[in-house]
């Protein structure tokens, strides 16, 4: 019985652990896809920003009147947030969204520059972002392999425990009849001897007095 709770409480910890790693990769998952929103949310937002832009500019619109609506502040954040954007590009957009612009901010020569920058910029963004949603399919893939394995490895454990528990208690019981049958038969045993010796003890009386 010694060695069958020894194995039961192994299984009790090893449950504990599995529930344990489950728990931890529910909590990274949960992490996980927090960043993935807020990175693809950025990245959407910057890429919608560049594409309005783009199609202003192609149109005519001005650096100004970029300003004057929605689309140049979105821009600018996209422009002074990105990694993607040289020094040098950066200072051409923002200048030509202040009206820096060589003939003083309209549609002119250096537009063409402009919009070439923001269609390389939206082509790198949406390869970045087209890699980060591939990585977070693979992440949800192996989170849900992982916790599919734990899943099964909790209630294997867990049927292997119930099982366990009714046997350690099968043989408490056993155990406990065997006492009590030993004890009886210790008990029987013992009378049988004090018989014995009262009979023995009898038989050397009536020895004695037959001699007599």
């Amino acid at each position: 019985i010694a060695q069958m709770k020894s194995e039961l409480a192994q299984s009790q910890q090893s449950r504990t652990e599995a529930q344990a790693a489950a728990a931890t990769a529910v909590a990274l998952d949960t992490k996980a896809r927090a960043a993935f929103d807020g990175q693809s949310s950025d990245l959407l937002a910057n890429i919608d920003a560049l594409t309005k832009a783009i199609a202003a500019l192609e149109r005519g619109m001005t650096g100004g009147s970029f300003l004057q609506g929605g689309v140049g502040a979105a821009l600018r954040r996209a422009v002074m947030n990105s990694d993607k954007v040289s020094d040098s590009d950066r200072t051409s957009v923002l200048s030509f969204l202040s009206g820096g612009s060589s003939d003083g901010g309209r549609y002119a020569p250096q537009s063409g520059e402009i919009v070439g920058i923001l269609k390389q910029l939206k082509d790198e963004m949406s390869a970045d972002l087209s890699a980060l949603e591939k990585e977070e399919l693979d992440r949800k893939t192996n989170h849900q392999g992982l916790m599919k394995a734990k899943t099964v490895e909790i209630s294997v454990l867990t049927k292997t425990i119930e099982e366990k528990t009714v046997r350690v208690g099968t043989l408490a019981v056993e155990v406990e009849k065997m006492k009590s049958e030993l004890s009886e038969s210790e008990r029987t045993l013992l009378a049988d001897k004090e018989l014995a010796s009262k009979l023995t003890g009898s038989c050397t009386t009536q020895a004695s007095e037959w001699e007599e």
